[in-house]
């Protein structure tokens, strides 16, 4: 048997973790329902050639330095998210992404030219990069307390539920059905 003070507690951390992150939770849930459709946004997009005076050497450090330097000579912010360089030789791709512009460069037509590709999101597409974890460190952290809560949220809920003799037999069911729900979506899906 739970105390009704253990109950008050368990209602205010429910009560005051769901409108605390409630905004990001929208977020996420509306961008993740919409992505499962294919909704994802769009990104307005533009190419630059490059031209060196010598050959980029296939490093992740110099070729990170030669992007910074050409977005702030074109005016645009540096991405937010994490870089990659993949491939080998003369056949490579650096990446940058980030929630609020994305980079790609690539070796030129010749060895002093790069081409960089520039993509600046719509408004929606923002809000689906940081789903897709594009965003910065300090998001990441956010979205993982958010995660975190979700889970407290479901658990206080749940513990509330079973505290309540009425709801206790509906809750046992209906927790039942969803894990058969969600199993038989893993299989059949």
């Amino acid at each position: 048997m739970v105390r009704p003070s253990t109950r008050a507690l368990l209602t205010k951390v429910h009560l005051l973790l769901a409108a605390f992150t409630f905004p990001a939770i929208l977020m996420f849930l509306l961008t993740g329902a919409l992505y499962t459709w294919g909704i994802t946004g769009s990104n307005e997009e533009s190419e630059h050639a490059i031209s060196l005076s010598a050959p980029l050497e296939r490093d992740e450090g110099a070729v990170k330095a030669l992007v910074v330097a050409e977005l702030g000579k074109l005016g645009f912010a540096e991405p937010s998210g994490r870089t990659r360089l993949r491939g080998e030789g003369d056949d490579w791709t650096f990446d940058w992404s980030g929630a609020r512009s994305e980079v790609t460069l690539v070796p030129g037509e010749t060895a002093n030219s790069v081409t960089m590709t520039v993509k600046q999101p719509t408004f929606y597409r923002v809000f689906v990069q940081l789903h897709k974890a594009k965003g910065a460190t300090l998001f990441r952290v956010y979205a993982s307390f958010v995660a975190f809560t979700l889970f407290m949220l479901v658990a206080t809920g749940l513990v509330l539920c079973f505290t309540i003799p009425a709801f206790r037999t509906m809750t046992i069911w209906t927790s039942a059905a969803g894990a058969v729900a969600f199993v038989l979506a893993v299989l059949l899906g």
